[in-house]
């Protein structure tokens, strides 16, 4: 889509308001090629804010991808996760008093969900700023 709106950016600059500007005289025929100048300042204006736009959503569906493989990853390790990326063993095993061992590969996907999360959801609220920025 940004590559359009340059494409358009320059037949409404380079044709069409040449073209107006040799055949339409006058007041009217100045203004008409304003117009398609102004035009074409528009679209010219709208390719980095659309190529803005498109890296917000490519970098969310990354970071969605990447946690939707950390999640399957930690199922396919018999462990739980839930709705709020909470991890725990999917199942009671029998461990001896005190022992925490068996915790570790909880506490190891429990950080990795927590990371993968965070990434998830960040783009969708800091990534805003580019796209502001590029709207002038």
């Amino acid at each position: 889509m940004a590559k359009e709106c340059d494409g358009l950016a320059t037949y409404a600059r380079q044709d069409v308001a040449h073209t107006v500007s040799r055949c339409w005289t006058g007041g009217s025929g100045r203004a008409a090629t304003e117009r398609f100048v102004k035009h074409a300042d528009d679209y010219e204006t709208s390719g980095p804010a659309l190529r803005a736009m498109a890296k917000v959503y490519d970098d969310l569906a990354e970071a969605i991808t990447g946690a939707q493989r950390d999640l399957n990853s930690a199922r396919t390790r018999d462990l739980k996760v839930d709705d709020s990326g909470h991890v725990q063993l999917s199942h009671p095993v029998m461990v001896p008093a005190g022992s925490t061992e068996h915790l570790e590969p909880v506490n190891h996907a429990q950080g990795i969900i927590v990371d993968a999360l965070r990434k998830a959801t960040q783009p969708a609220w800091t990534r805003h700023a580019p796209c502001a920025r590029s709207r002038g």
